[in-house]
């Protein structure tokens, strides 16, 4: 298990260096191969009843299984959104119908993956959670607080509220054998003062009990959610271009009402009442894959980048071609990247350049190509789907009586994450200091805005610039969607307004 992954990675990484980034789709047979995993019984309620040596096989068995998962995922993510590539790596508009049918087959496959990715990282986090003695591969144990195994201690905790009880009851039973032996007619001053003696003694020892019991209750839950959250963090990486995922058919909004249209817009404006009373924002996928794309955007834009997002001039490596955008558009510094060699990009062989090969090489504006990949894949459509589903849940057309408190929680959360992302793209500088990126902006804001899906080329630079005038009408269409979700809300949650207060200032 240890070496299955890195193996995986391996061969996804040779195939996309060999091939120009097509990915696996050849083999996607592998996407449907069944894991053999613990009973469901057996990471569930009878977990703390199983033996440390079979706690420990559950918990293992779960990782090692989140993470193939990921690898599936992060290798046949690009073949299920762009699965028919042409030499230069761009989509072949003359596909067949059997191209076609493979490429909704590894979507639904890839889709059915990341479902059992969540339901793996939850068992993940409750069998880790419980099982002391498993630790991620390369990581020490991490130590168990001397309360925790103290015998006296470890016996209470196990025996739980039932322990405190049965003591609570003896000492009550003592006393209550006094009263009875003991009538207050014939009691005398001393027996009536050590009988009060009892009493408060009685008290005192069940109120440090309770209070020693509730001191052990919060070091282990502290310690529990230590454990849970160390092993989710040695998880295997989930690529940034997981979020392609979000403009799936499979996973739209408007697709799942069963419209065929070819903007969210005119989706959203052509569902009936009843479709709309059963719109649903949130859940853990969507979750899942939003809290992916804000993190690669925050990563992307961030003042604050990591070091595949360090840009400086006049880098080793760059052809003229690049020297010479960079010097006509005003564009961004190359890609500073540590690991790439000093050899000039012109003599690399291979069968061209693709998008996928563009998104780790050292080429100008990183993080703008990354972003077209994005547009072409559909990803910020789909956000507007989500932006207009909340907007009519907030705005007071979908009648929100049958919600519940988990359901209200699921769609706060999944607005929140939709508001993060519209303001890391409206504060990125990458987009307004180029004309590469005004053009990207321009084309990422006509998908938030209105949700238009097609397969145009974002990275054709036909000598066109964007000016701000043309940015104005996406803008204020955007403004409005989020000020309907941020003013029809109504929401006690300070820190939700703020953020959507946040949000609108950034429009």
């Amino acid at each position: 298990p240890l070496q299955l992954c890195p193996l995986f990675r391996l061969l996804a990484t040779c195939n996309d260096t060999q091939y120009g980034g097509q990915g696996l789709s050849e083999v996607d047979a592998l996407l449907g191969c069944p894991l053999l995993l613990p009973s469901e019984s057996s990471v569930g309620d009878d977990f703390q009843h199983l033996p440390p040596a079979k706690q420990w096989t559950a918990t293992a068995s779960i990782f090692f299984a989140t993470c193939w998962c990921r690898e599936l995922i992060n290798a046949f993510i690009f073949s299920a959104a762009f699965p028919v590539i042409g030499v230069e790596g761009k989509v072949n508009p003359s596909a067949d119908e059997s191209q076609i049918c493979n490429q909704e087959d590894i979507r639904n496959k890839v889709v059915g993956r990341i479902r059992t990715l969540v339901e793996l990282e939850e068992e993940l986090r409750f069998t880790a959670s419980k099982c002391f003695d498993f630790s991620p591969p390369g990581l020490a144990p991490l130590p168990t607080p001397k309360e925790l195994i103290d015998s006296q201690s470890n016996a209470d905790t196990l025996i739980g509220e039932h322990d405190s009880e049965t003591q609570g009851r003896d000492s009550m039973g003592v006393l209550s054998v006094i009263n009875d032996g003991s009538p207050q007619t014939k009691m005398s001053k001393e027996e009536r003062k050590a009988m009060d003696a009892i009493k408060k003694a009685a008290k005192r020892e069940a109120a440090e009990r309770m209070k020693s019991k509730t001191k052990r209750m919060k070091i282990r839950q502290k310690h529990e959610t230590a454990l849970s959250e160390r092993s989710i963090s040695a998880l295997r990486p989930l690529s940034s271009l997981a979020c392609l995922a979000l403009g799936f058919p499979e996973l739209s909004i408007v697709g799942q009402a069963g419209s065929a249209v070819s903007s969210s817009q005119q989706g959203m404006m052509s569902l009936g009442s009843s479709q709309l009373q059963n719109l649903h924002v949130g859940g853990p996928l969507t979750t899942l894959l939003l809290t992916q794309l804000n993190n690669s955007l925050s990563g992307m834009f961030s003042d604050k980048k990591p070091v595949a997002f360090h840009f400086r001039s006049n880098k080793p490596g760059a052809t003229s071609d690049d020297r010479e955008m960079e010097r006509k558009e005003n564009d961004m510094d190359l890609v500073n990247n540590p690991y790439e060699s000093n050899e000039s990009k012109e003599g690399k062989g291979g069968n061209g350049s693709s998008l996928f090969d563009s998104l780790d090489s050292n080429v100008p504006n990183d993080s703008l190509n990354m972003l077209e990949t994005y547009l072409a894949g559909n990803v910020f459509a789909s956000v507007h789907e989500h932006l207009a589903a909340a907007a009519e849940i907030c705005g007071g057309n979908i009648n929100k009586a049958n919600y519940d408190q988990d359901r209200e929680e699921e769609t706060k959360q999944c607005i929140c994450l939709l508001l993060g992302c519209v303001t890391a793209l409206v504060r990125a500088k990458e987009l307004t200091s180029s004309t590469r990126g005004r053009k990207c902006l321009a084309s990422v804001l006509k998908q938030l805005s209105v949700g238009e899906r097609d397969r145009q080329d974002t990275t054709k630079t036909n000598g066109i610039r964007v000016s701000f005038q043309y940015l104005i009408k996406p803008l204020s269409d955007l403004f409005d969607l989020a000020e309907e979700i941020v003013v029809g809300g109504e929401s006690d949650d300070i820190l939700f307004v703020m953020q959507g207060v946040g949000c609108l200032e950034s429009i």
